[in-house]
């Protein structure tokens, strides 16, 4: 399975040290150089920026990505948005790891399966790598912002689901 990820999801799981579950889930994610930039930023918090500035070695970096130019028409979502939906067109990605809603729907109209970090917390926790919700709490104490129902519905789901 080849997976690429975005910005925001590396971020948040670093952030709470729960990135040691993508290889678990996944095996290698993928991510083109500007994703690991925006994670180096000033801006980023500073355990995201130690984690990215010595990434682990299940993280494949690609310095190099096809011409996202073709993906402007995406215009509402950034240029490292674009520029690992064009890595994942490059590799014929099986899933596209993303949070934000605009990059999400131009990954599925570009015909990828998408998840983002609730996602990989949903699996993890569906896998008993992780407690739900003590991953919710470290995630809430960063900058990740969810609808209290939408983790109402995970819950819900994992609940049925004998979790």
């Amino acid at each position: 399975m080849i997976v690429v990820a975005d910005t925001t999801p590396l971020c948040h799981l670093a952030w709470t040290e729960a990135d040691w579950l993508l290889p678990r889930l996944f095996g290698e994610i993928h991510a083109p150089e500007r994703v690991m930039d925006e994670l180096r930023a000033e801006g980023a918090p500073d355990s995201v920026r130690q984690w990215a500035a010595n990434p682990p070695g299940w993280l494949k970096i690609h310095p190099d990505v096809p011409d996202e130019n073709r993906l402007l028409a995406f215009e509402k979502i950034d240029a490292g948005e674009r520029e690992a939906l064009a890595l994942a067109l490059a590799l014929h990605a099986s899933l596209v790891v993303v949070d934000d809603r605009a990059a999400r729907r131009a990954a599925t109209e570009l015909g990828f399966v998408t998840t983002g970090t609730l996602g990989v917390l949903e699996r993890a926790a569906r896998m008993r790598l992780v407690d739900f919700d003590q991953a919710i709490v470290r995630l809430r104490a960063t900058s990740f912002w969810v609808r209290e129902s939408t983790i109402g519905e995970i819950r819900q789901r994992l609940r049925s689901a004998g979790h």
